[in-house]
């Protein structure tokens, strides 16, 4: 009826004098996206090609320590 299954970790909520029951991981993936909001423009990601070449970037810049295909 609600979507929810077995093994969902639920949250209460209030909102406006109202409790609102939720799914844990989709709140916390929802305040997830609300934080990086704008940071692609920041970085001036605009497709996937330079989200592929930043983690390259990245990689190089932290050495052998990890490893990028």
């Amino acid at each position: 009826m609600f979507g929810i299954r077995e093994g969902n970790k639920l949250l209460f909520a209030e909102e406006d004098k109202k409790v609102v029951l939720m799914n844990a991981s989709t709140n916390a993936l929802l305040k997830a996206q609300e934080a990086f909001e704008g940071a692609a423009e920041e970085l001036g990601i605009k497709n996937e090609q330079d989200v592929v070449s930043l983690v390259k970037e990245i990689c190089a810049e932290r050495g052998e320590q990890y490893k990028c295909e």
